[in-house]
């Protein structure tokens, strides 16, 4: 497989292994608007449409969630060869030498599992999570604990429910986020993965074969151009010569 790009991604260690000449992917970053209230009257395109679908999946979560006033998460969903896997981009705040708060980011995680061992290692519980929420009054507070509902939210890991909206508009891979106070969610297609910390999904080799199926296999009639050959050549190519399917010609004496 052959990879067009301005920028490398934490997968291409594997492209010198056994690559295919003859697949493409061009990996232009594009950044789709699907914020609403950006839109004024404006309708929206079926590209910026499929970003609102895949946004819904993380619409019925809190742009926020916290251990202990001190690590949040926020939802996100990467979208990778046809299918979603959701994750959560986890910063968390420490007081060092001064006293401003100093916002680290601690990458994304995508399963329950990887989430809870991270807790664990920096003296949190993963039981302890609760989820932003704002009043009526518009002020903050965190509700009941909510452990389940994340965990609900992984289990969606690998459906293919977008796959055809996916593949109408050729996406191989973006992202979506949402962020507290932000106008919405955001959609970025051909985000840099190695952003979102994938290889905790995919190592980079589990991550080119993915790759190599999709665009070779389903992606195929655009990644793969037919070349039309002239029938001449299809004949000598099998062995045969131009009089093989004809009567020679009588020779008059």
């Amino acid at each position: 497989m052959k990879i067009y790009s301005k920028f490398k991604d934490y997968y291409d260690i594997a492209l010198v292994h056994g690559s295919q000449a003859d697949l493409l992917f061009e990996r232009k970053i594009e950044n789709v608007d699907i914020r609403k209230n950006s839109r004024m009257n404006e309708k929206f395109t079926p590209l910026q449409l499929t970003g609102i679908k895949i946004a819904q999946e993380i619409k019925n979560l809190s742009t926020t969630y916290e251990v202990e006033k001190k690590f949040k998460f926020h939802p996100m969903m990467v979208i990778f060869c046809g299918k979603s896997y959701p994750g959560f981009h986890v910063t968390h705040e420490s007081v060092g030498m001064s006293v401003v708060p100093v916002k680290t980011v601690d990458g994304c995680f995508y399963d329950m599992e990887s989430l809870s061992s991270y807790l664990r290692k920096n003296g949190s519980n993963i039981a302890d999570l609760k989820e932003e929420k704002r009043s009526r009054w518009n002020t903050l507070y965190f509700g009941q604990r909510t452990s389940k509902k994340i965990e609900d939210f992984f289990s969606i890991s690998g459906s293919n429910k977008f796959e055809n909206d996916l593949l109408e508009h050729k996406i191989v891979t973006a992202v979506v986020t949402s962020y507290q106070n932000s106008e919405g969610e955001y959609f970025t297609i051909n985000l840099p993965l190695r952003e979102v910390n994938f290889y905790r999904k995919f190592d980079p080799w589990q991550a080119h074969q993915e790759l190599s199926m999709y665009i070779g296999g389903v992606l195929a009639p655009d990644s793969k151009p037919i070349i039309k050959v002239a029938d001449k050549c299809k004949i000598i190519g099998h062995g045969f010569d131009e009089m093989s399917f004809r009567k020679p010609p009588i020779k008059v004496h």
